[in-house]
This record gives C-alpha cells, sequence and structure tokens, in this order.
C-alpha cells in the first residue's frame, strides 16, 4: 500500500539556498587556494570557544598531526566510548593507535569510565554533556555533537569538531582542533600538509553562522517531541536544566518487539526512522549496553528544516500506535 503522503526522510543536510550561493561564488574566485576563508574560519571557532584553532581537511591526517606532535609511539593504546564516530577510528587505525571500546550506558549513551588513565576520547552523545575527570587521562573531546560550549564541556585537553553534510555546521567533511594550549595548536599548524579548501571554509562559515538558529529551532522540535504521550510504551529521552544540543531525537523501548513494531507503523506511513546512529560498530556484540542501546531505541525524523506540519504528522503516527496498543 503507498502512503497518501510523501515520503519524510530521516535526516536531511542543514543547507539552503544561500550556503549553494556563497560556495559558488568562493568557486569562482579562487576555487583552489585563497588564504582568507581558512584564517576566518579558524578565528569564528577560537572566538566561539575561547582558545586557539586549527582546521584539518581530513580527520586521519589530524590524528596522525596529533601522534606526531604529541609524540604517540605506534601500538600505543587510545580509550574510546562505543559511539565513536568512524571517521576518528579511521585516524586512529591510520595512526597505528590500538583502540579500545568502552561500553555505554543504554538509556543517556554515556560511557563508562575507562579502566585506567592514559588517553581517551570522550564524546558527548546526541548533544547531552557526559562529564570526565582527570583520571580519564589525556581527554580529546569531540565536540562534534555541541559545536557551541555548554557547562561541564571544553574542558579537555583537545577538543575535535567533525564538520560533515549531516552536521549542524557542515564545512565539507573536514575537522577542526582546538585547544586553550596555544603551543599545541601552533606546533599542529606546522605540521598539517591538507588544510580544509575555501569553499569548505565559506560552507562552514554560512552554516556556523546561522548555528544559533539551528539549536533554538531543534529545540522547538524536540519540545514538541518530549510532549509526546507515550502510556508506558516507549522512553522519552532526558532534558536536563542546564540544556542540551539535540543533534538527534530518539526513544527507548523495553522489548526489541515494540521498537520494530513502531518503526513497521511509521515506516508504512512514509515516515523514516531507524537506529540513531547510522553506522556499524563490529564490536557491538561484546558491548551488552550498547547492544541494548541500538536493538531497543528508534530514532525520528528530526532536523531545522522539518515543518510544523511535517513534524505534527510524525507525531499524529506515533499517537495512533500508541492507542492501538491499549486494545492488543
Amino acid at each position: 500500500m503507498t502512503p497518501s503522503f510523501p515520503f519524510l526522510p530521516l535526516a536531511r543536510p542543514e543547507l539552503t539556498e544561500g550556503d549553494v550561493e556563497r560556495v559558488l561564488e568562493q568557486l569562482a574566485r579562487a576555487p583552489f587556494q585563497e588564504s582568507r576563508p581558512l584564517l576566518a574560519w579558524e578565528y569564528a571557532w577560537s572566538q566561539l570557544w575561547e582558545r586557539s584553532a586549527v582546521a584539518f581537511a581530513d580527520p586521519s591526517a589530524l590524528i596522525l598531526a596529533l601522534k606526531e606532535v604529541l609524540g604517540w609511539r605506534s601500538g600505543e593504546g587510545v580509550w574510546a566510548d562505543s559511539l565513536l564516530h568512524p571517521v576518528w577510528r579511521e585516524g586512529l587505525a591510520a595512526a597505528w593507535l590500538s583502540l579500545e571500546l568502552l561500553d555505554m550506558d543504554p538509556l543517556t549513551g554515556f560511557g563508562i569510565r575507562s579502566p585506567e588513565g592514559g588517553r581517551r576520547v570522550v564524546g558527548h552523545p546526541f548533544g547531552l554533556v557526559q562529564a570526565f575527570s582527570d583520571e580519564d587521562g589525556f581527554v580529546l573531546e569531540d565536540i562534534s555533537a555541541l559545536l557551541k560550549p555548554r557547562v561541564g564541556s571544553g574542558n579537555g585537553a583537545v577538543q575535535l569538531a567533525y564538520l560533515d553534510g549531516n552536521a549542524m555546521v557542515c564545512a565539507g567533511a573536514s575537522c577542526v582542533a582546538l585547544s586553550r594550549d596555544a603551543a599545541l595548536i601552533a606546533a599542529l599548524r606546522q605540521v598539517r600538509t591538507h588544510p580544509p579548501g575555501p569553499a569548505s571554509c565559506v560552507l562552514g562559515l554560512a552554516t556556523l553562522e546561522r548555528l544559533d538558529w539551528t539549536l533554538k529551532r531543534r529545540q522547538e522540535l524536540a519540545e514538541n517531541y518530549l510532549a509526546l504521550y507515550d502510556r508506558g510504551r516507549f522512553i522519552k529521552p532526558c532534558q536536563p536544566a542546564a540544556g542540551r544540543a539535540w543533534d538527534g531525537f530518539f526513544i527507548s523501548f523495553t522489548t526489541r518487539s515494540s521498537c520494530l513494531q513502531l518503526q513497521n507503523f511509521l515506516t508504512t506511513a512514509g515516515i523514516g526512522c531507524g537506529p540513531p546512529v547510522w553506522f556499524s560498530i563490529p564490536e557491538r556484540g561484546h558491548l551488552p549496553g550498547l547492544n541494548r542501546f541500538l536493538e531497543n531505541s528508534l530514532a525520528l525524523p528530526f532536523y531545522a528544516s522539518l515543518r510544523d506540519q511535517e513534524q505534527k504528522r510524525v507525531i499524529n503516527r506515533v499517537h495512533r500506535w500508541v492507542e492501538r496498543g491499549r486494545f492488543e
């Protein structure tokens, strides 16, 4: 049976026609080399986080530069949260660093504390600030889900942001490193061989300028979803007093079958939904918290360009499923 409404995707890039125009203007003027966009891009991040910043065209190149500057040796271990983005996994592998994944809380996505010091990559899952301490060792802090400072964030030795087409700030899949250690950032810039091109920087600046609006719109969408009535059939995410960045929205279930039932109910109505993360994690079978999270959680359409009537369509469909459950 074909849905009567057009298909509503789970995700859309946070891009506008104005972004495209700015990129085309840059490509017409200087497609391959121009220093001003890169300087402006790094300066914008420095101002936002009040620390030094350096941009790289590729995450693997950034990890390799960190290894060189910090004197890490091949084969040394790095602890990381199980939801670590594949680009950082690839970067660690390219640098011949041994990755050790930590399990997670199945409801929040928070990682378990490292069993020892050393090095760790800590993220802020789904825009929810995850605290860490000196006991976690030298912390590379992935701020990709936050992008703006929040209470409890920004305390790692280095902050990393990956900016692909699915991010709230898109910069051609390039990345940024930030640190209060200005000498470290200067050393990274010295060994950098591939900075992002001017078109990526211009696109990043355009979407960064819109970040406050993007976060505000996502907060509005999250509040609408948080008002869903569930009748005990699913669990909604928390919204702490300090707030969160809401880079995605998912609901959790006590059983796998309930999750699949709602997923099928939404899909047959032309509404995209799926796991909270799009990438696979080979080690999931050895991580019970992660496994439970991936099997019992369902992401709903969530992006700043989601129109009110589109979200209402999702909400109405979820409510229909909840009501049906009362009579099953």
